[in-house]
This record gives structure tokens, C-alpha cells and sequence, in this order.
């Protein structure tokens, strides 16, 4: 059987990231990039798993180590950005953030 692109595991996980990201960061997308949206998002992965890849060579030295997608990335010499994002988008970890991240906030009373 022949791997096409439709059966891609690459398009498989955008149409993932496409499926559960919020609507107003798809419709932003969308405006943005207009029907370069998906090239870019298909771009997008295959950096991240070759992010990943290097990184899972890489494990054996701690000095190589990234916490995140953005160091990983950086370790490729790739540029990363920083944006602002909002609060409650807290990176869960930890079990202690995961019960962080249950408490009630402002927002809930």
C-alpha cells in the first residue's frame, strides 16, 4: 500500500491540531495566513518532530536537555518566539499543578 499524502501521519496530526484548537485561534490562523494555513501547519509539525527526533538522540547528554517544544526547537538553531499569552493557559507538569490548576479562580464565582 502506498503512503499517500491524505494517509500522511504528518496530515494526520494537523487534522488533529486542527480539530481540538480553539475556533478563535484557528479563525486568527486563517486570517492571517490565508490558504497558506495549512502548508504552514503541515511545516509546522514536521519541525516539531524533527525537534523531537534530535532531542531523543540527544538524551543521553543533560547538557543538551530542553523542557520544552521551544527549547527543543532553539537546539536546532531554529528561531523561537515569545508572545504573550493568557494566565489561566497554565503548563500543567506536575501532579501539584494539576491540583493547582483545579482550584477555583475569579472567573468561577
Amino acid at each position: 500500500m502506498a503512503l499517500t499524502l491524505r494517509s500522511s501521519p504528518i496530515v494526520a496530526v494537523g487534522e488533529l491540531v486542527v480539530q481540538y484548537v480553539p475556533g478563535v485561534v484557528a479563525e486568527r490562523a486563517i486570517d492571517i495566513l490565508g490558504r497558506r494555513d495549512k502548508p504552514v501547519l503541515v511545516l509546522i509539525i514536521f519541525l516539531l518532530l524533527r525537534a523531537h527526533a534530535q532531542g531523543a538522540a540527544d538524551a543521553h547528554d543533560e547538557a543538551l536537555a530542553a523542557s520544552d517544544d521551544a527549547g527543543l526547537v532553539e537546539r536546532l538553531g531554529e528561531p523561537v518566539w515569545v508572545v504573550a499569552g493568557d494566565e489561566r493557559a497554565a503548563k500543567i507538569t506536575t501532579a501539584r499543578d494539576l491540583v493547582v490548576a483545579a482550584l477555583p479562580t475569579e472567573d468561577d464565582a
